[in-house]
């Protein structure tokens, strides 16, 4: 049984090496459950091959987190076959510059 969401109690991770946070490691991998950890600044990914940890980190100044993440059922039961950075909008103060 995996952990429901917030749950890590005993939970082992398997960064990739170096600590890789490359969404790239999904590829060819079969999709069975993405849950968001307790603090809220690590993704798993459990997969055919094993679980696979994202984690986020703001700078001295910000603070990140996983939330609100939707639509992850479509990609439940399918093979990872490619992965690619998008630009989002925002109101960043940089947008404006």
């Amino acid at each position: 049984m995996w952990p429901e969401w917030g749950d890590e109690s005993g939970f082992k991770s398997k960064v990739g090496e170096k600590g890789e946070q490359s969404m790239q490691r999904l590829i060819g991998k079969k999709i069975e459950k993405v849950f968001i950890g307790e603090a809220e600044e690590s993704l798993y990914v459990t997969t055919d091959q094993g679980i696979l940890k994202f984690t986020v980190s703001g700078d001295c100044c910000s603070e990140s987190w996983f939330s609100d993440i939707y639509n992850f059922d479509a990609l439940t039961g399918g093979v990872v076959r490619t992965v690619e950075d998008i630009e989002l909008p925002g109101d960043s103060a940089l947008d404006k510059v």
